[in-house]
């Protein structure tokens, strides 16, 4: 039995690659049966699929209907997950509004940030791509988000980003929350240069980023 200790956590890998919501799923459940914590099946399992699957899509192997799909499986198996499983409470209480910035339709990579979010305890509201700045306020302030993650993968929309800072500076908004960017040409130095309080180079970090925030 030890020899297939872990097993699950590759066959949820597999699962995503192949598109497979029914074996994603069984692997999930068996990952949960075999007393995985959500983080542990997110970062060795599901978080490693969409990671290749994003790698796959810049590499010009899968188009954009795959990628997407397997953003909608990774959603499914996340609600599975916070059925079955109590998330860590580390982050519990903290929200976290995300968004892919204006004239940008990619999302996998925040996809699997917000999968991370979610593992960690964070309450997470996706507001999905292509979003204007002032929605991405209004949302924020709606429901009192303590941070807003911005998602550029093009040089052309990360203007966007350095929009809702500036839009947040107009409204007097901008001490009430903590802007984390990212994305594909998203840099250190963009993100000093805009004004962000934090970065991450890939969406494995975000945990950390938002962690490191908390205490400021």
């Amino acid at each position: 039995m030890s020899e297939n200790k872990g097993k699950c956590l590759e066959d949820l890998k597999e699962a995503i690659l192949n598109l497979d919501s029914d074996k994603s799923k069984a692997a999930v459940m068996q990952a949960i049966s075999e007393g995985y914590e959500v983080k542990t099946i997110v970062t060795e399992g599901l978080g490693k699929g969409l990671q290749i699957m994003g790698e796959k899509y810049e590499d010009g192997d899968i188009f954009l209907p795959e990628l997407t799909l397997a953003g909608d499986i990774a959603n499914e198996l996340m609600e599975i997950m916070k059925k079955n499983l109590k998330v860590n409470e580390v982050g519990s209480g903290k929200k976290v509004v995300m968004a892919t910035t204006k004239g940008d339709i990619h999302d996998l990579g925040k996809r699997i940030v917000g999968a991370m979010l979610l593992a960690a305890g964070y309450e997470v509201i996706d507001v999905g791509v292509d979003v204007s700045e002032m929605k991405v306020v209004d949302e924020a302030q709606r429901i009192g988000a303590n941070f807003i993650c911005l998602s550029s993968s093009m040089t052309t929309t990360m203007l966007a980003q350095k929009d809702v800072i500036e839009l947040l500076e107009e409204m007097g908004l901008r001490n009430k929350f903590k802007i984390v960017v990212g994305g594909g040409p998203v840099s250190q130095e963009w993100a000093t240069k805009i004004g962000a309080d934090g970065y991450r180079e890939n969406a494995f970090g975000a945990i950390d980023a938002l962690k490191e925030l908390e205490g400021k």
